[in-house]
């Protein structure tokens, strides 16, 4: 069976009005229309027979690989097959790019590196500058090929090595940023370097022309622009955005729009206060308190609840977007380390590593939230329909068959929703397509389905307790009990929409 390219902008590459063009699937009509996409007629879905194949092969370049240039109308999305229109290409002209591009526009093209006899491993593309007639450079810093290089989801820049299977094609998506300025018909070489240092070229050559484009071409999903999108860093300034303000840090108490979050002497909250009105509106009198004590994460051994002994919080980063923090704690069994961070508009991200110091059976590790009464009226998730709390019980168990991992309490306006992960989590894919994408069993809180959340009432408080059960640590092993917490209300009720 072959296997298909999963575009990722697919949503973002073709907009639901798209100019028409000739060999061009607009997805979003295609699914109105019949409730599928029909490419199947796609020139890149009519393959080379065997003995066309075999002809081909015939001319192996000596790098031992083919690279095949196309051009951005014709997506490369089958992996084990090659298209015929690339052998009914002049040879001399399989390696070649030769278009028409815009001003200003991030002009984009495929490579598809095919390797028909062995493994290809770690594959590198390189840029010479783009030169036109007039000796004008577009230097090769503003050349890139988004498979090997860019900037990630975590906004940080990488670089990779990339490999081809054995009888397979691997698209390679390219892209070059044209000045405003630019005329004229430039030409640039990308050059397909292999372990052994094995050299294909593909030339690009590229006649500009007409006005500068506003947004670099990205108003015209077919040009496939807005595939510059995957490096942007916009959104990742740690600057709040309206109506929030800044995160301020007194002594160990974090200020946000909302109210605070006041840290304990381990790192995790002893308090947290949200000042909303019932109508959520920001009234600095109304003093809603979440927590009824401190959180508490607990180490328990057939020995007991252990005690650990540990430095008080420390802020590793302010800014104005988010505060860091960082405590750490330990005894002769256990050392844990407590990597706290809060956001402007509430969302805290907690990463807790237990490591063994030898080996030790453990009865449970857990962390206990005790809320007030006042906010722990209404519940919502791990199988639980939204509503009042009085009168249900929760004693939820993972099992990463359903879409659960998620728990709300609270009251309009204070509350609290977790999210529970481990150091292997992938955000789910959601409704029908879950069984495609689902939650990855965190080996922490998960332990083998031993693990689950309970929500009980006490003489105090109303008690959630996330568990994992018992287990047996080695000395050396580390398990994380990472968990989100975002405090509601997120922000003020708009009154005037």
């Amino acid at each position: 069976m072959k296997t298909y390219i999963k575009t990722a902008l697919l949503c973002s590459l073709l907009p639901f009005h798209m100019w028409a063009q000739e060999g061009v699937t607009n997805a979003f009509e295609d699914l109105q229309r019949t409730g599928v996409v029909a490419e199947e007629s796609s020139v890149m879905r009519d393959f080379a027979s065997p003995s066309e194949v075999a002809t081909l092969l015939k001319s192996l370049p000596a790098s031992g690989y083919f690279c095949f240039a196309e051009d951005r109308m014709h997506d490369i999305r089958v992996y084990d097959s090659i298209p015929r229109r690339w052998l009914q290409k002049d040879p001399s002209l399989r390696n070649v790019v030769s278009d028409n591009a815009s001003p200003g526009e991030f002009f984009t093209w495929q490579i598809g590196v095919y390797a028909p006899s062995e493994n290809i491993d770690d594959v590198i593309v390189l840029f010479d500058d783009f030169v036109n007639e007039k000796g004008q450079r577009i230097k090769k810093e503003n050349i890139t090929c988004f498979n090997q290089e860019g900037v990630g989801a975590d906004g940080k820049k990488f670089s990779k090595k990339l490999q081809v299977a054995k009888g397979t094609v691997k698209p390679l998506w390219c892209g070059v940023q044209l000045p405003t300025n630019a005329s004229g018909v430039y030409t640039g070489k990308a050059i397909v370097r292999n372990a052994a240092g094995k050299e294909s070229p593909v030339m690009i050559q590229l006649k500009v022309s007409g006005e500068a484009l506003p947004n670099n071409g990205t108003n015209e999903g077919w040009r496939k622009s807005r595939l510059s999108w995957l490096n942007s860093t916009i959104g990742r300034a740690n600057t709040p955005t309206a109506p929030y303000t800044n995160l301020s840090v007194e002594k160990t108490k974090i200020n946000y729009l909302g109210g605070y979050l006041e840290l304990g002497s381990s790192g995790l909250p002893k308090a947290i206060v949200t000042k909303y009105d019932r109508s959520n509106q920001l009234n600095d009198n109304s003093i809603n308190n979440v927590l009824a004590q401190q959180m508490n994460f607990v180490i328990e051994t057939n020995n007991g609840v252990q005690q650990l002994k540990g430095s008080a919080p420390r802020f590793i980063r302010k800014e104005g977007g988010m505060v860091v923090w960082e405590s750490k704690a330990s005894n002769k069994d256990f050392a844990v380390t407590y990597t706290g961070k809060m956001e402007f508009d509430g969302f805290v991200n907690y990463q807790i590593e237990v490591e063994a110091k030898q080996n030790v059976e453990v009865k449970d590790i857990r962390l206990e939230v005790p809320y007030t009464d006042y906010a722990s009226q209404f519940i919502m998730g791990m199988g639980l329909q939204g509503g009042t709390r009085k009168g249900k019980t929760l004693d939820w168990k993972w099992n990463t068959e359903k879409h659960q991992d998620k728990i709300w309490m609270g009251n309009v306006n204070a509350g609290l929703n977790f999210v529970f992960k481990g150091d292997n989590y992938n955000r789910p894919l959601v409704n029908i397509y879950y069984s495609k994408g689902k939650l990855n069993l965190p080996s922490s809180w998960g332990n083998e389905n031993k693990g689950g959340v309970k929500v009980t009432d006490t003489a105090d408080n109303v008690l959630l307790t996330a568990y994992c059960g018992a287990r047996t640590m080695t000395k050396g092993q580390r398990e994380k009990f990472n968990f989100e917490m975002l405090i509601t209300p997120v922000k003020p009720l708009d009154m005037a929409t």
